[in-house]
């Protein structure tokens, strides 16, 4: 097993749209310490449905760096439980 070092970083930009409802933009990287000079960039947007004060909806989707002929496309859901 080989191991190495990796930076990560991200900036983002949000706005409530409704008392319930929010809106985001973000942009992340990565960059493995490898000495590959791979460095991977994404960018996603999202919106946010705030259902009560402890359960909150999200549904985002992204791309990612374009390879050869491809690019990565991705999307998802995440659900906030506040306890």
């Amino acid at each position: 097993m080989r191991s190495y070092t990796e930076i990560a970083a991200s900036a983002s930009l949000g706005a409530a749209l409704t008392d319930r409802v929010g809106a985001y933009a973000e942009t992340f990287g990565f960059a493995p310490q490898d000495g590959s000079g791979t460095i991977s960039r994404y960018v996603n947007a999202g919106v946010t449905f705030l259902f009560n004060p402890d359960l909150q909806l999200d549904v985002r989707a992204g791309v990612g760096p374009a390879s050869q002929r491809t690019r990565d496309y991705f999307a998802g859901i995440g659900l906030v439980v506040r306890r």
